[in-house]
């Protein structure tokens, strides 16, 4: 029991380690744009989120929605950001599935416009 408390501050910064690959090897896997290695810049930008109190599963929940919208015709928003980009720019556009959806699902006004028109 007395040697449990050293090897705390050690865990802590391995389990930190590990959050940052699973994001990391999470977004790669989406192969949006896929990355070589793990750099500061990008390691920040994953801090970052991570100090704001959002968890793994939030990030990676994002990342979801944002890959599932670009590989979908459904939607018109088809810019591939790269890790550090998303989690700064795009992290909170995408958090929410619905809220996503319904801001990126292409109009059919446009096309309905014409077929109209094209009955007068």
């Amino acid at each position: 029991s007395r040697g449990v408390g050293k090897n705390l501050p050690h865990n802590n910064t391995l389990n930190n380690t590990n959050k940052y690959i699973l994001v990391f090897n999470y977004w790669n896997s989406k192969d949006i744009i896929v990355h070589k290695r793990m750099t500061d810049k990008r390691k920040r930008a994953i801090s970052g989120r991570f100090n704001e109190g959002y968890t793994t599963d939030e990030i990676r929940q994002a990342i979801d929605n944002y890959a599932n919208i670009l590989k979908d015709d459904k939607y018109y928003f088809k810019h591939k950001w790269i890790l550090e980009d998303f989690l700064q720019r795009g992290f909170e556009k995408f958090l929410d599935k619905r809220i996503a959806e319904s801001n990126y699902k292409k109009d059919n006004s446009e096309e309905e416009d014409k077929l109209l028109a094209k009955n007068f």
